[in-house]
């Protein structure tokens, strides 16, 4: 039989048939190439091409996808739920874009507000956002995104500045007042509160931090920058008054109800030589009528200066236990007594004898 005048494969390959015994005939197809049509010869002239870029923007090649015969969108793991660093950046170019026009900004949010109103869109949204907070795992991750976020400069001076921008409006602080002023939010706020003090170790963090020197001396500052201004300080006075003047916030402050409750020491009567005001004069005297607190907040003032008991034992009034502060020092170390007592016990040591009245050469 001469091959010579075989026909050639149906399919387009171009390579002749055999004969076939059976039907006693040429065969129209090679064996297995009766399943090739133009789509086959299609995807071979793909395939033949160079693969394109993954769409994340990785500068990567696809791979061929058997099942759907065409060259893949993405590589794997590379999809729209994990895009690589390049597309990120990308797209959030291209928000920064949006978010900058104010109608697409006013369009968003009127959207935002119309679904928030649907009870089942805003019922399913707080269920994952509760399910995914008690991974401890996502917890982690966000805690350490925003703390890397929050504890940068900018961000903080941005965050002071959006601030003070909103509450100069009119309308959105008639909104905060109302909304703080609600009292199902007061007392949500307050049981909140409550049941996060009740954990050990929030408190433990929570006075490490109080006792941080450079805290406290970073607020000191704060503080005397604030209280320079008297706008400042007429304000300051006018809350203080207001809140006395609701009752449940002074029964709350004063008594066995306030924080600073230590069993009614402030009863407790004084030595005898307290009584005595040239006892106290003395005492003023040894220290120059200056406020001993080198961290003080106003050192020179019209007053007098008060005489501070150092380790809160009034009966106790030898003159190492006596050191001269003014009124706001004074006022200040009846909180965290531990750390005031330390911290005015070695003031006295290092400027005094043990007689309290003597200085060290």
């Amino acid at each position: 039989m001469d091959n010579t005048k075989a026909p050639l494969c149906g399919c387009g390959c171009g390579k002749p048939v055999t004969w076939g015994k059976r039907k006693k005939c040429w065969n129209k197809f090679i064996v297995g190439h009766q399943n090739r049509d133009a789509a086959y010869w299609n995807r071979q002239k793909l395939k033949l091409e160079k693969p394109p870029l993954c769409a994340c923007g990785c500068g990567e090649k696809v791979g061929w996808s058997k099942r759907t015969n065409k060259w893949n969108i993405y590589i794997q793991y590379h999809t729209f739920v994990n895009p690589s660093e390049a597309l990120k950046i990308k797209r959030g170019v291209i928000l920064k874009e949006q978010w900058e026009d104010p109608i697409f900004k006013q369009k968003m949010s009127e959207i935002r507000k119309e679904t928030w109103k649907d009870p089942e869109y805003k019922r399913i949204q707080t269920e994952q956002g509760i399910r995914t907070w008690n991974d401890p795992l996502i917890r982690r991750n966000r805690t350490e995104k925003i703390q890397q976020t929050t504890r940068t400069d900018e961000h903080r001076t941005s965050q002071r500045e959006r601030t003070t921008e909103n509450w100069k409006n009119p309308v959105i602080r008639e909104k905060r007042i109302a909304h703080l002023k609600d009292p199902a939010v007061l007392k949500n706020l307050s049981q909140k509160a409550k049941e996060q003090w009740e954990d050990p170790e929030l408190r433990k963090k929570m006075a490490v931090i109080w006792e941080d020197p450079e805290r406290n001396a970073l607020i000191s500052k704060r503080n005397l920058e604030l209280y320079k201004d008297p706008k400042n300080v007429k304000q300051a006075s006018e809350n203080t008054k207001q809140q006395w003047e609701n009752l449940k916030y002074r029964e709350r402050m004063t008594g066995k109800n306030s924080a600073s409750w230590k069993g009614g020491i402030s009863c407790e009567p004084y030595c005898d030589l307290w009584n005595s005001p040239e006892f106290k004069e003395m005492i003023r005297e040894r220290d120059k009528y200056k406020c001993q607190n080198p961290d003080c907040w106003g050192k020179e003032f019209n007053e007098k200066p008060t005489i501070h008991h150092i380790n809160y034992v009034k009966k106790n009034c030898h003159p190492m236990n006596l050191i001269t502060v003014c009124r706001s020092c004074n006022g200040r170390a009846n909180v965290n007594r531990d750390y005031w007592q330390e911290f005015y016990t070695k003031i006295m040591a290092e400027n005094f004898k043990e007689d309290g009245m003597t200085k060290k050469v």
